[in-house]
């Protein structure tokens, strides 16, 4: 009898230590700076990593409507006093923080968008596409999902292109943590945030950009 504990507790505490050495636990945020005067323009963002990730990336994302990429890491390409300086002087348009009213995010006294039809069978499909069973990463939902892993907001009274989407983001059944517009340009950034974790309990939240017409 006392074996059979002992035996049990060495379980347990194996069970626990695996669990601990592989969960990374990378919180992720997304940090808008800015996007210059322009149709199209240069969006400024970091991408911040907590827990063991412990990094920062800083991209451009050059705004072409259709044809929207990441252009450059400018942590990277900004690396002197110079180039910084340079950026500064940059003409910014001038974005507005919306934000949650009754349900809806109003673009205008008639055009809104809310976030998508809550999608029931998600949570237990997501819980189990990780080979052997278990949570995955966007990749491993992608792959499972193939068309129906990606949901939009909904738009009502404007039509909405969608033209970047971050890649480790899962787009089902989220909310908005953050939420910027720029009227001048009609661009719309959208901060997703995602309760689901990932392999490692790492973040999964998304960033869609869009153009509104």
């Amino acid at each position: 009898m006392l074996t059979k504990k002992i035996i049990s507790s060495l379980v347990i505490t194996i069970i626990i230590s695996t669990y601990a050495m592989s969960s990374s636990i990378c919180e992720h945020k997304f940090v808008i700076h800015g996007k210059t005067e322009g149709e199209y323009g240069l969006l400024f963002l970091d991408v911040l990593r907590g827990g063991e990730c412990g990094l920062k990336e800083s991209f451009i994302i050059s705004l072409e409507h259709s044809k929207s990429k990441v252009w450059t890491r400018w942590a990277d390409y900004y690396s002197n006093d110079s180039s910084i300086s340079a950026m500064g002087a940059l003409k910014y348009e001038e974005g507005i923080t919306l934000r949650d009213s009754s349900g809806k995010y109003m673009i205008s006294d008639t055009a809104f968008f809310t976030v998508p039809i809550f999608d029931s069978t998600f949570q237990a499909t997501y819980r189990r596409i990780a080979p052997g069973g278990g949570l995955g990463t966007a990749k491993d939902w992608k792959k499972e999902c193939l068309s129906n892993y990606f949901d939009l907001p909904q738009f009502t009274g404007v039509k909405a292109e969608l033209i970047y989407t971050y890649h480790g983001g899962i787009y089902k059944n989220y909310t908005f943590s953050n939420v910027v517009y720029y009227p001048k340009s009609n661009y719309l950034v959208l901060v997703t945030n995602q309760p689901e974790r990932a392999t490692g309990m790492d973040t999964i939240h998304g960033l869609l950009i869009f153009h509104l017409n």
